[in-house]
């Protein structure tokens, strides 16, 4: 699975577990925002690679975009940060 396949699961993962809640019940999934979701970690990913990760190589207008896309830069540099350095298990074992 490529980086960008486990971003995409990843991003759909949270967006079911936000969706889900509490409650006891079945619930309808949200279409809108798992495409919402899916369309921000494809702009994040362009982004990413586009400026071979480099954040302060990223223009002010596509910061923005990820900004507003993500809801703060904060939150958009935590999603820039886990793309440059994915969490422990999403990467294959040395030797694979």
């Amino acid at each position: 699975m490529t980086l960008r396949q486990q971003l995409l699961s990843i991003t759909a993962l949270i967006s079911l577990l936000l969706l889900a809640g509490c409650s006891a019940g079945p619930q309808a999934i949200d279409q809108a925002s798992i495409e919402k979701s899916t369309d921000n970690a494809k702009l994040a990913r362009s982004l990413f690679d586009a400026s071979k990760g480099d954040w302060n190589a990223v223009s002010a207008e596509d910061k923005k975009k990820l900004s507003d896309a993500y809801g703060s830069e904060k939150a958009a540099q935590t999603v820039w940060d886990s793309m440059k350095n994915p969490p422990n298990g999403s990467q294959p074992a040395p030797g694979q």
